[in-house]
């Protein structure tokens, strides 16, 4: 992995931000306590820990799929509201771990990416082109999700959200189902779309060097569900409460 060059100079308002958010399932538990994060235009915020420490559940709360129990989640410096969300909701998509989760089962995936993908104002980025970069044969938009391999069809996920151009994406473990091959792949074209189009992204992963070389903040989260940022120099990691 190339050292990502970072950017420098004056943030403007987050596209995403978390302050003092709290959340559980139940009273009686709390999966996140009291995380703040920022992700601003053009970064990528990087997320870490354990498995079933609530990373995913940490990237809902950032896309209003859960209401926190506690604390605040603006969207572009606003508060989420039932307006905001109808009006925003475009702007902010995930690129699941799963990505059977990403396409209805009975639908030809060609017509999942034409009928199905959110429309962007900006569009300017190539569904072929993407493909060719991924590795993926057009044949496979007629086929059903059922009738492609787990790698294809992530590498599929992975050209829907970027069709839509979103301004803040959440990628969670967007690389865990790919062949080593194409994984450094997956990854740089994501990273690619943040320099080109200024979005933001919050990058889910248990690859800590992977973090380390394509984000521009890393945060960790344990199992008590404490969010702490950590900095990143060379092979050291210095954590912060």
């Amino acid at each position: 992995w190339q050292d990502q060059v970072k950017s420098t100079g004056a943030m403007p308002e987050p596209v995403l931000s978390l302050k003092d958010v709290s959340f559980g399932f139940s009273q009686a538990s709390h999966v996140i306590a009291d995380a703040s994060i920022d992700v601003h235009a053009g970064e990528i915020v990087g997320l870490y820990g354990p498995s079933g420490v609530g990373k995913s559940t940490l990237g809902d709360l950032c896309l209003g799929l859960h209401r926190p129990t506690h604390g605040t989640v603006r969207w572009f410096g606003e508060p989420i509201t039932p307006a905001a969300i109808r009006q925003q909701r475009p702007k902010l998509q995930k690129l699941f771990q799963n990505p059977v989760t990403s396409f209805p089962p009975n639908l030809m995936l060609g017509d999942v990416l034409k009928k199905l993908t959110p429309i962007s104002k900006r569009r300017s980025i190539s569904r072929s082109e993407l493909m060719s970069r991924l590795k993926l044969d057009e044949a496979l938009l007629r086929r059903r999700p059922d009738q492609v391999s787990g790698g294809e069809l992530q590498r599929l996920a992975i050209v829907r959200v970027m069709l839509a151009q979103p301004r803040f994406l959440v990628c969670d473990e967007p690389s865990s189902r790919l062949d080593m091959s194409i994984q450094r792949l997956a990854i740089e074209i994501i990273t690619d779309y943040v320099v080109e189009t200024d979005a933001a992204i919050l990058l889910i992963s248990h690859d800590r060097e992977v973090l380390r070389k394509r984000a521009d903040h890393v945060f960790a989260l344990s199992k008590k569900g404490v969010l702490k940022r950590v900095e990143v120099a060379g092979d050291r990691r210095i954590a912060h409460a």
